[in-house]
């Protein structure tokens, strides 16, 4: 089974969605110290956060916005 060009797009669409949604949430647990919820050390979760989900939404969102448009 294939996807038509619009199937691709609509997929795109969501995960760029998706990745934002990653990014916010994680800003958000990461401005307002609420990594108690994961039962994680704050500062452990704002290192991880920063040096590796950071990037990986930026990146994978830049990637999936250029191959969209």
């Amino acid at each position: 089974m294939r996807l038509t060009d619009y199937g691709k797009r609509v997929i795109m669409t969501a995960s760029v969605i998706l990745l934002a949604a990653i990014f916010v949430l994680g800003a958000i647990v990461c401005l307002f110290d609420l990594a108690y919820a994961f039962r994680i050390n704050q500062q452990a979760y704002n290192v991880l956060f920063i040096v590796a989900v950071m990037p990986l939404c930026v990146i994978g969102g830049k990637e999936l916005l250029s191959r969209l448009f």
